[in-house]
């Protein structure tokens, strides 16, 4: 032992050291020595208590945090290695060491030396589970997004990628080169390998429930959106954010359907918050190789494998996964032109699809085709629905068209039973013209089913409101009737016989209730259909109904 005399300070000399008495020295080295020869047996025994009951990142000495690790990925495609085909998907593998809490990847790309030539690129990842077809390696896709691809243990760092667990193992960048330009692609990727930051979870975390319950319990008409994107795939605004557009409009539910990925279900339950009297409904824009589909009502967190091409038997395989779920496929936009828009599969292998999104966003040249495509297949027997979507993506976006389902009460269940009977019409939007169509006084509605007998004639009545200058279109089998719309609301009754093949038309005492002109309509044959359009003096479409089917029995009851 020694004592310190805490009244007596240390002299300091000119220089700044401190005069310490011999005594004082004599003794510290004594100590100092008896303190080295028993350091290492002191530190033995220490860290033996230690190591068994705190964790490693305590028991570490400071500092010992793993600096990041970088790798770079670089390479060429050449022009003709391009394809709108899934076959031009390149995996490119990189090694993630045990402890990685973030990957984060830059994207740097040589699109040739014309500056206004540009490469498109998609970018996915996959984890160590592997990128087999179906396969549960799956991690995110952000498409031709230009931001960095980020992964780690939190939703919030990225909006397209799932976070989870980051195990160690081969993980692949999924790079589809779907058009070139002449000069080909240059493409780096730095990847940076993060050890610091809260350690990822070791499962991949559940879908936060989503139980919306009975919006409405009356039955009726609602409107909703079959069609829209949020920042989890190429849209710029939150799914809150496109929500609160959507009702503000005048829509009842949306159908959230980012492309290639389930990462915008993680954000029901918050948005629901936001906004409980808006129904939501699980989707996703399957956007493959062949055309664009979407899948509405599926299971929280499902991703649907995209990578297939005409001819290759997977649709089938989708379309199926899809209707165990208790979900719909919706064919979108089949004669839209951009890069993978246009629907190219066999009809053989849509053939279970239950839908076609005849109407996508403003009404266009390509909307009269596929409402013609419908029509021929509905001409050929095939039950068919139509659909409609505003596609939006951003800013001020126009929301059109509505469709109007009529459903038992504004819930999820309801909402898709209406949609998988084609219990449905669309319109420009939830405000203004609606055009409601029914059969056998009221018992039958859109996507129903009637039986006729010979002799017997079809008593159809259509209902229109804010149509005043339109052109009425009934459409059947066989042909169609056109009548104008003279008032804003008009009630037009029309028996359609099965025989003479001219339809008596009797209007209530709306307008033009003093026209009784007989209208043309060819009569159904077995197996037939009636619906309505309503046209703008322009051709526009303003609204359409789906089919009433009609099956026509020879002979008597």
């Amino acid at each position: 032992m020694f004592a310190v005399d805490n009244d007596k300070k240390d002299e300091a000399d000119p220089t700044g050291a401190t005069k310490t008495t011999g005594a004082r020295l004599a003794w510290s080295a004594v100590v100092l020595t008896v303190l080295a020869g028993a350091l290492p047996l002191l530190l033995w025994r220490t860290r033996a208590r230690i190591r068994p009951w705190l964790p490693a990142a305590v028991a570490a000495p400071a500092g010992s945090v793993r600096a990041a690790q970088v790798i770079v990925i670089e390479g060429r495609r050449e022009a003709r290695e391009a394809a709108v085909s899934a076959d031009s998907i390149r995996y490119l593998p990189f090694d993630v060491p045990p402890g990685v809490t973030r990957i984060h990847v830059k994207k740097e790309f040589d699109h040739g030396p014309d500056p206004n030539a540009r490469n498109t690129v998609d970018l996915g990842l996959f984890d160590p589970r592997g990128y087999a077809f179906g396969g549960p390696g799956f991690r995110g896709w952000q498409g031709g997004m230009p931001d960095d691809l980020v992964l780690s243990g939190d939703m919030a760092d990225s909006p397209y990628y799932l976070a989870g667990p980051i195990p160690a193992g081969r993980w692949h960048l999924a790079q589809w080169f779907i058009k070139s330009t002449r000069a080909g692609l240059g493409y780096k990727y730095i990847i940076t390998l993060s050890f610091d930051g809260a350690p990822p979870p070791a499962r991949m975390p559940a879908v936060p429930r989503y139980q919306p319950g009975v919006l409405n319990p009356a039955p009726g008409w609602y409107a909703g959106n079959l069609h829209a994107h949020s920042r989890h795939s190429d849209g710029t605004r939150t799914l809150a954010e496109v929500v609160a557009r959507n009702k503000a409009a005048g829509f009842h539910f949306l159908a959230a359907t980012d492309h290639n990925t389930p990462r915008h279900h993680y954000e029901f339950a918050a948005t629901a918050q936001q906004h409980p009297d808006h129904l939501l409904l699980f989707g996703d824009e399957f956007t493959s190789p062949f055309g664009h589909a979407n899948i509405i009502g599926q299971r929280p967190g499902h991703w649907f494998d995209f990578r297939i091409n005409g001819g290759d038997g997977r649709l089938p395989q989708i379309i199926a996964q899809a209707h165990r779920q208790g979900a719909i496929f919706m064919i979108n936009h089949p004669f839209t032109g951009c890069t993978t828009c246009l629907w190219r599969y066999p009809f053989a292998e849509a053939q279970s699809a239950d839908a076609i999104e005849v109407w996508n966003g403003t009404w266009n040249e390509d909307d009269r085709l596929a409402v013609e495509w419908w029509d021929r297949l509905l001409k050929q027997g095939r039950r068919i629905h139509a659909l409609g979507g505003s596609d939006y993506h951003r800013g001020d976006d126009p929301l059109m068209p509505a469709t109007w389902v009529y459903a038992r009460n504004l819930s999820q269940p309801a909402v898709m039973e209406a949609m998988r009977r084609g219990r449905a019409f669309l319109a420009e939007s939830p405000h203004g013209v609606k055009l409601y169509l029914s059969a056998q006084n009221g018992r039958a509605l859109p996507g129903d089913s009637i039986r006729l007998y010979s002799g017997d004639a079809v008593a159809v009545q259509v209902r229109v409101t804010g149509g005043q200058g339109l052109t009425l279109r009934l459409v059947s089998c066989g042909g169609e009737a056109q009548r104008p719309i003279a008032s804003a609301d008009a009630v037009l009754n029309l028996s359609v016989p099965l025989k003479s093949r001219v339809a008596n038309e009797r209007k209530t005492a709306s307008a033009a209730a003093a026209d009784a002109r007989r209208t043309a309509l060819p009569a159904p044959a077995s197996g037939c259909y009636v619906r309505a359009e309503l046209r703008r003096p322009d051709g526009a479409m303003a609204a359409l109904t789906n089919p009433i089917y009609i099956t026509v029995e020879r002979g008597a009851k």
